[in-house]
């Protein structure tokens, strides 16, 4: 039996380079304040252009709000 032929895939790097205007970073980080409190950051950035897309603060995040967030980004 032959072995069976295997298309050539791409490396990564062609990957990214292919669908970078198409690709978003989307985080959610902590930011400690000056009188210790934490506020909670969500942000998406668009990785084309590296240009921030949507970004929001609270300082008590729910699920509800997270889904919002993620709904109006």
């Amino acid at each position: 039996m032959p072995p069976r032929l295997r298309r050539p895939s791409i490396s990564w790097n062609v990957f990214l380079r292919d669908h970078l205007h198409e690709t978003v970073g989307i985080d959610f980080l902590t930011i400690p304040t000056a009188t210790f409190r934490l506020l909670y950051c969500f942000i998406v950035l668009h990785h084309d252009r590296r240009r921030v897309l949507h970004v929001n603060v609270t300082a008590h995040p729910s699920s509800i709000w997270i889904a919002g967030q993620l709904r109006e980004a």
